[in-house]
């Protein structure tokens, strides 16, 4: 008997060491297969989000003709100078003639006081401002016509507020003039 508890004896210690030596050093191997599984799977995830990101790049590639206009259309710079160089081209082209200045102006960005953030006038939000110029240019009503239809045209954005119409004299052949108000916009 003695041997028969002996070998009972060393059996238990023998499963008892496996059970508390081996057996935590499998469920920490097991533990480091499953985080090891969930590093390459996010691996693959970001490999899927890089891909589709450099695949957007490329489709954006082949827009590069609109954004351009719409980078054109909202450039970073009010450019009043520029604007009025276009109003000046424009309107002799069209037979017209800029012949005064009235206005130019441009709205500041967005003021925050406290919790309220109040907005000046032409503050569309915070980034883009507004410009606003104001002319006056004679000749023909079909003139106009068409250098409004041009200023429609321009890649700028440009808005036509108002047309105020005068006429200049009595006298026949005098040419009518116009006062006209222009907004356009930048980031």
């Amino acid at each position: 008997m003695p041997r028969l508890a002996t070998i009972i004896i060393c059996l238990l210690i023998s499963l008892l060491l496996v059970f508390f030596l081996l057996w935590p050093e499998i469920q920490k191997y097991r533990d480091l297969n499953l985080s090891v599984k969930i590093k390459d799977i996010q691996i693959e995830n970001q490999d899927k989000y890089f891909s589709q990101i450099k695949n957007k790049a490329e489709k954006l590639k082949s827009y590069e003709e609109e954004i351009s206009k719409i980078d054109s259309a909202l450039p970073d710079d009010p450019g009043i100078p520029s604007v009025l160089e276009f109003v000046v081209q424009t309107a002799n082209e069209n037979g017209m003639q800029l012949t005064e200045i009235a206005n130019t102006s441009i709205a500041s960005a967005q003021k925050a006081t406290g919790n309220q953030a109040t907005q000046e006038p032409g503050v569309i939000n915070n980034k883009l401002k507004e410009a606003s110029i104001e002319f006056k240019i004679l000749g023909e009503y079909s003139a106009l016509k068409n250098f409004i239809a041009t200023l429609e045209k321009n890649a700028r954005l440009i808005e036509l507020n108002t047309i105020n119409f005068s006429s200049e004299g009595t006298e026949k052949g005098a040419l009518p003039s116009f006062l006209i108000k222009i907004k356009t916009y930048s980031l």
